[in-house]
């Protein structure tokens, strides 16, 4: 759809609409619903890939062309592992089910898929928990950049592989706080969406609530 002037299209319909991705809406979601009181807060969802979104004073950030907070490829690891948009070295490539699933194989040999990677990691398989610590490494990398450039007051993390790991992620923000010392250390407040799969969606309501006042 590259080129193509959804909005026009359907207003030539007598439609009126907001044109945004899937994880902005999140992040407004986020913020309309949970955390009104936030002046900047950073949304990232990780699923099937690696997405964030950017809630700046009530706006989303979109930037010039509707692209901004391309987190999931921005350069994590110089030559690293494919990432599905055909570069190498991409937070998703490491951030997301396939990068999870990538990072157990390298490590045991074994082909599984995200969920039976998380069930053997909750039994005390060991390559499972190291696969779920490197994941974790990469996630506070990719994290720590965004934070130092967008210096957000909150940080929300959703998706549904974040949902799956959940119980291991209770260090994760002591963790973040230790590679952003630069930065006074009550600066941002990190927390894991509640909302489940319809993040996105109500995000999308929320925006059309908010555009018909």
């Amino acid at each position: 759809l590259d080129g193509v002037d959804i909005k026009r299209i359907l207003l030539e319909e007598g439609i009126s609409g907001i044109v945004l991705n899937d994880v902005s809406a999140g992040a407004f979601g986020e913020w309309y619903y949970d955390h009104r009181d936030s002046k900047n807060l950073l949304f990232v969802a990780i699923g099937t890939g690696l997405g964030a979104g950017f809630v700046c004073e009530g706006e989303v950030f979109l930037g010039s062309c509707g692209s901004a907070l391309e987190l999931g490829h921005h350069i994590v690891e110089k030559d690293g592992e494919l990432c599905s948009c055909g570069r190498r070295g991409c937070l998703e490539a490491y951030c997301s089910s396939y990068g999870l699933e990538r990072i157990y194989k390298k490590l045991s040999g074994e082909s599984l898929k995200d969920y039976q990677i998380v069930l053997r990691a909750k039994e005390g398989d060991q390559r499972a928990l190291e696969a779920i610590k490197t994941f974790k490494d990469y996630l506070t990398i990719g994290l720590m950049n965004a934070i130092h450039i967008l210096n957000p007051d909150r940080v929300v993390l959703g998706g549904g592989l974040i949902q799956q790991l959940r119980e291991f992620m209770d260090d994760l923000e002591t963790r973040l706080r230790g590679t952003v010392e630069t930065l006074p250390s009550q600066c941002f407040k990190l927390s894991f969406s509640k909302c489940g799969e319809f993040c996105m969606a109500r995000g999308a309501l929320a925006l059309t609530l908010m555009d018909d006042r």
